[in-house]
């Protein structure tokens, strides 16, 4: 009986049991498969395989990823595509993927200032220097400028049409 450590000689095997664990892009899993000593013709062959069985599509995939990013961690969409980018998930599936809503931008924007103002201890109006300081959290986040602009206004208890001080 082989130990938990040994590693299948399926490679199909192989990258359902990765799959498993979590969803992955084409391009990790054919990475991972490489990583550990499969052949290169076999991998695309169980990569061909698991894209007609339709257990790895990177379409679902940079929905899925794209969905929790913004709704857990409150990300904007600048740093969802890094993400996408980084797992190998092609450019165009990218543009199909990330929303280009600047409604909901701004309301995970909102979201994101309102969690990390009441996890720093900061107050829900912010003075010149804070706006500052939460202008870069959320561009940090990946939000745009204008999203983040009308983000802080919400806290500031001023219009929208007015930046904060970037200094």
């Amino acid at each position: 009986m082989p130990g938990k450590d040994a590693a299948p000689k399926d490679p199909v095997r192989a990258a359902l049991r990765l799959i498993s664990y979590r969803p992955r892009s084409v391009a990790e899993l054919r990475e991972r498969l490489l990583a550990r000593g499969f052949e290169a013709a076999e991998v695309e062959k169980t990569v061909t395989e698991l894209r007609r069985a339709g257990y790895l599509d990177d379409e679902k995939f940079a929905a899925l990823l794209a969905d929790s990013r913004a709704r857990n961690k409150h990300w904007g969409p600048a740093k969802i595509i890094f993400e996408l980018k980084q797992r190998g998930v092609s450019a165009e599936v990218v543009r199909k993927t990330v929303s280009s809503d600047p409604e909901a931008e701004e309301a995970t924007a909102a979201e994101a200032l309102a969690k990390w103002l009441k996890k720093s201890g900061s107050p829900a109006r912010l003075d010149t220097p804070g706006s500052a300081r939460a202008y870069r959290f959320l561009k940090g986040r990946g939000f745009s400028s204008d999203s983040i602009f009308k983000a802080i206004a919400g806290f500031r208890g001023q219009a929208a049409e007015d930046p904060p001080d970037e200094r």
